[in-house]
């Protein structure tokens, strides 16, 4: 699957002033890798975090682990600038405390070192990758026997809204593959699939506008290179509008998410 990582960067970039009020089952995902995170036998010395985002998982590593020398990234500027501030390190810390640090950079070429993390994390991001690439970057960069913890979406997700927007002659979402290629894709790079957890979350909307504009303000638009380009107009939206209440046929809006939960040791 071809990824246009500029458009991927831009559309984060977008949505990053309203992401965290908007990211409502991302959110539940962080938190729930969180848990599986601290359920580690040892405590990391340093920390990863691919496709950090504003830093809402990374807050949380970093209040856990305040020792652990922490990296997150992100292809997105517009979400690191959030990431800063929410991260920003009081003046009264000690000078002996790692800060954490933020890079912006493709999450398929990693510029960290091979064999220096033991602990890679990655939230509701990899979808938008080729996750191949990435598992052999993720093989690379961890040491000997060092884990990492995967959530990511998968096929299934806003299935509604898919239906409804080819209903209308539009590409505008972006397709995510099965459990079983995330689960393979971990074999075939030489790594250890320890344990796997599908989830599904459903979050309501009061109206097909409330459903078509929660979707845009997390990013879950195309960023294939093929999609269409410019703006859908008036009229556009309007059909889409209208697809989506046909889909529904009167009954209650929702978006519907598939998640993928990765337990993965080198």
């Amino acid at each position: 699957m071809l990824i246009d990582k500029k458009q991927i960067a831009r559309q984060f970039s977008r949505a990053a002033p309203q992401y965290d009020q908007a990211a409502i089952v991302q959110n539940k995902m962080a938190d729930a890798l969180f848990a599986r995170v601290t359920e580690l036998p040892d405590e990391p010395k340093r920390v990863l975090d691919l496709g950090c985002g504003t830093g809402y998982l990374t807050t949380k590593i970093a209040e856990k682990y305040p020792y652990s020398d922490l990296v997150g990234l992100d292809i997105a500027g517009g979400m690191l600038g959030y990431a800063h501030k929410l991260l920003k390190v009081d003046a009264d810390l000690s000078i002996s405390m790692p800060r954490p640090t933020f890079v912006q950079a493709d999450i398929e070429a990693l510029p960290i070192a091979t064999d220096s993390c033991d602990l890679v994390i990655s939230n509701a991001a990899l979808q938008w990758t080729n996750f191949a690439v990435v598992l052999e970057e993720i093989e690379r960069v961890l040491l000997p026997g060092g884990h990492c913890l995967v959530s990511t979406f998968m096929c299934g997700t806003l299935q509604e809204w898919h239906k409804a927007l080819a209903r209308v002659g539009l590409n505008l979402s972006h397709t995510m593959p099965g459990q079983k290629f995330f689960e393979q894709s971990v074999i075939d790079a030489g790594l250890d699939l320890i344990e796997t957890e599908p989830q599904e979350y459903c979050v309501p909307h009061d109206s097909a506008a409330e459903l078509l504009r929660s979707t845009k303000e997390v990013g879950a638009t195309n960023a294939q290179p093929e999609r269409r380009k410019g703006l859908m107009g008036k009229e556009g939206y309007r059909n889409i509008l209208q697809s989506l209440e046909k889909e529904f046929d009167g009954a209650n809006y929702y978006s519907r998410y598939h998640s993928l939960y990765l337990l993965i040791r080198k």
